[in-house]
């Protein structure tokens, strides 16, 4: 695994633990994977925007990101090619483009995990490639 790119919902369980317990052990065990194989959490900074919704959705949010569990990165020209490639080829509309940068942010980053809690519009996208993985949270 060179990347384990964490989605929306995989963020807001960290940020959120007593949300959903059963998620949140998920998400922490591909945490500490990750760890033992040295490999980089990353989270796209589209991610984010689902996430933000004023002070009292953020605050958690910002927290989790301030404890550096996952670094967030910004995305340009290169992943939104590979995100709208993969959009065309799974025959998606703009409804999926978040999804599909957070699976470009895998690809983009030598492949990997994606962590999501809708494994079926991100394993549509990632059919064509062979070095990312989707993991159900």
């Amino acid at each position: 695994m060179a990347v384990l790119v964490l989605d929306s919902e995989a963020v807001s369980c960290l940020a959120r633990p007593h949300q959903n317990e059963l998620r949140l052990r998920r998400v922490r065990a591909a945490l500490r994977s990750a760890h033992r194989m040295n490999a980089a959490v990353r989270i796209p900074s589209v991610v984010l925007v689902e996430l933000y919704r004023g002070p009292r959705h953020d605050e958690p949010i910002d927290a989790l990101l301030g404890r550096g569990i996952a670094q967030v990165i910004t995305t340009g020209s290169r992943v939104a090619r590979i995100a709208g490639h993969l959009l065309a080829t799974a025959e998606a509309g703009s409804e999926l483009a978040v999804d599909a940068v957070v699976v470009a942010t895998a690809v983009r980053l030598g492949g990997g995990i994606v962590a999501t809690h809708d494994p079926a519009d991100l394993e549509r996208l990632a059919a064509p490639i062979n070095n990312v993985s989707i993991l159900a949270i």
